[in-house]
């Protein structure tokens, strides 16, 4: 089972504001949600940053699937020869594949009590710095071969029990 089990301190938050507003084909001006979802129109972050809202005394677990997008590529290449490559990699034809194999994982790990899912995505955490920090490597974007979707599970700051079931064997 793809599990990390990471320290808070583990976690890397700085710097991912600044992804916000990272262009990307179709976006000139960033993500579309930057200007008031998340960036309020007064220039002011809303964003909620994971370490804000996590117990720091307990560890972290990071599930993750791995889907073979190369595989998937060549086999779409196959059947549409004239695509481009961006058509080929569309998230359209393989993310819920994806995020089944995901949802499998989740269903397999033994959640501790007191932990709670948390999204990776949206809370500031740099999956790519945090990941490799415990050893995981994630492919880039542009060439990507093997795609991991995750999320992660911790203890919120306001849980209130006076034992938690801290730890599962990896």
């Amino acid at each position: 089972m793809p599990i990390l089990q990471l320290k808070f301190k583990d976690l890397i938050t700085e710097n991912t504001k600044k992804y916000c507003f990272a262009v990307y084909p179709g976006h000139t001006k960033g993500c579309p949600n930057a200007f008031g979802r998340c960036w309020g129109y007064d220039g002011k972050c809303r964003q909620t940053i994971i370490t804000d809202l996590i117990n720091p005394q307990y560890p972290v677990y990071i599930i993750y699937s791995e889907y073979n997008l190369a595989k998937h590529i060549r086999k779409m290449k196959l059947r549409h020869p004239d695509w481009t490559e961006r058509q080929l990699r569309n998230v359209y034809y393989w993310q819920k594949s994806s995020f089944k194999l995901l949802d499998i994982e989740i269903k397999q790990f033994n959640i501790p009590q007191g932990y709670r899912q948390f999204g990776i995505e949206g809370y500031g955490l740099n999956a790519y710095a945090t990941c490799k920090k415990v050893g995981l490597i994630l492919d880039p974007i542009k060439g990507m071969k093997i795609c991991r979707h995750m999320t992660l599970f911790a203890v919120p700051k306001n849980y209130n029990v006076k034992k938690i079931t801290a730890g599962i064997p990896i």
